[in-house]
């Protein structure tokens, strides 16, 4: 006949150690109040520090940690902050959301990841599972809601503060955005003073909030400096950096052309694309920047570490994502949003932009 055994004072084979499963377990194992436990775990002041060593010592040898959701539902809010956002790899998220770890936890927070779909209606039920856990705070990276929508009202009417980064509709009270018109003109400024007129892109003739941004700023610029600016047909196919493979291949055709009207330099939608289509182009035996210069976008550690390393345009993501916790911090406190402006993106030149060779010399 099995016998049953009460899990609080369960001990496991394989560590001989009692596995505690509350803080109220711990506290009795000690011989202390569950309130000085609780003020030790929470770092509080206050208590004795032979009482505090003993019960960071027992936490230690007991691989006790406490339940950080349990104990914050119990409150009411967690000590969780949600953090809502889209495809990683498609808006190049995961450097933001790293950077965004560390601000919390260096402030007691942990982070709770929650992907979405791509469509608002799949957004709204990622909120709303949130607001279920109680998170303290939510930080949105490129919603799709509108600032009336029904799911951030719900969060408004639980007091859980939410701060947007990068949303592709305008209205927010609270939204953390980047001007990306800025590092767009510093690089077409730069390919017009190394004497290039025939500029194409990739990845930019889209209708996308982000895409448009940056095309606008293009053929502004463009007109006003007199460069010819072509935006090429682009298909994600598999990753980004197998997608600028393929365009690359597409693209030699129309460079070994010998004709004046074929581009000299090349803007693309990211690094990733940049880097695919620089792989194209050795294989073939066309030269960065000799045959063609490249600009990509994100400013990615590994563009420093290309052959050759890629010119790349940064948008300061450690920047957005320290103001971001700022501002949801400031929420948390009770205090108004302060006003923010548009962070600039700039221009990092390396050695993928040259001035261009002869036109009608075929690479």
């Amino acid at each position: 006949m099995g016998s049953t055994k009460n899990p609080k004072s369960f001990r496991s084979a394989a560590a001989g150690l009692p596995a505690f499963r509350s803080t109220d377990d711990l506290a009795r194992h000690l011989g202390l109040s569950r309130w000085t436990v609780s003020r030790v775990i929470n770092g509080h002041p206050g208590v004795h520090p032979e009482t505090a060593r003993r019960v960071r010592e027992a936490m230690e040898t007991y691989r006790f940690a406490p339940n950080p959701l349990a104990r914050g539902l119990r409150r009411g809010r967690t000590s969780m902050i949600g953090v809502c956002l889209p495809d990683i790899e498609v808006f190049y998220l995961g450097q933001k959301l790293e950077f965004l770890r560390r601000c919390f936890e260096e402030r007691g927070f942990q982070v709770m990841v929650g992907l979405r779909g791509s469509g608002p209606v799949e957004e709204a039920r990622t909120l709303a599972r949130f607001r279920e856990l109680r998170v303290a705070g939510l930080v949105v990276m490129a919603s799709r809601l509108l600032p009336e929508s029904t799911a951030l009202r719900h969060l408004a009417e639980a007091g859980i503060p939410v701060v947007m980064v990068d949303p592709l509709n305008a209205g927010f009270e609270t939204a953390l955005t980047v001007d990306r018109t800025l590092g767009t003109r510093e690089a077409l400024a730069h390919l017009a003073e190394l004497g290039h007129r025939r500029v194409a892109t990739l990845g930019l003739s889209g209708d996308g909030a982000y895409t448009s941004q940056r095309r606008r700023a293009l053929d502004e610029t463009a007109a006003a400096r007199g460069i010819r600016v072509r935006h090429l047909s682009f298909t994600q196919e598999g990753s980004f950096y197998q997608s600028g493979r393929l365009a690359g291949q597409r693209l030699i055709k129309t460079l070994r052309r010998r004709t004046a009207a074929r581009p000299t330099a090349l803007m693309t939608i990211n690094d990733r694309v940049a880097i695919g289509v620089m792989d194209a182009l050795r294989e073939h035996g066309i030269s960065v920047p000799g045959d063609l210069s490249l600009v990509g976008y994100d400013n990615m550690e590994i563009a420093g570490f290309m052959t050759p390393r890629l010119t790349s345009i940064d948008a300061g993501p450690s920047r957005l994502i320290q103001d971001t916790t700022d501002a949801l911090l400031r929420a948390l406190e009770g205090g108004p949003p302060l006003p923010h402006e548009p962070l600039p993106t700039r221009l990092v030149v390396r050695e993928s932009t040259a001035r261009p060779r002869d036109p009608h010399a075929p690479p």
